[in-house]
């Protein structure tokens, strides 16, 4: 029969420093993701780097109401010449 072996006083050092460890990260990674500034406030004034300025980055402004327009044909077009032929509208 063999004999069991004994518990080193070593074995549970490094057992309780590798366990310390593993909490210490885990509790430094949940600590830096959870105290993000959100995302509102840190994206309101950031310029993509494609746009020249803020104000090529605006959106457009609202268009206008179709009604507020005539329409003196389909699509503001009479009649056009394409490859010698007449198209007219």
């Amino acid at each position: 029969m063999k004999k069991k072996q004994a518990i080193k006083p070593a074995d549970w050092k490094f057992f309780a420093v590798l366990v310390a460890t593993a909490l210490a990260l885990g509790g430094a990674i949940c600590y830096i993701f959870l105290t993000q500034p959100g995302t509102r406030a840190t994206t309101q004034h950031v310029r993509p780097l494609y746009f020249s300025s803020v104000e090529a980055a605006k959106p457009f402004p609202q268009t206008l109401d179709p009604s507020q327009f005539s329409s003196p044909g389909r699509f503001g077009i009479k009649s056009c010449r394409t490859r010698g032929r007449r198209f007219s509208v």
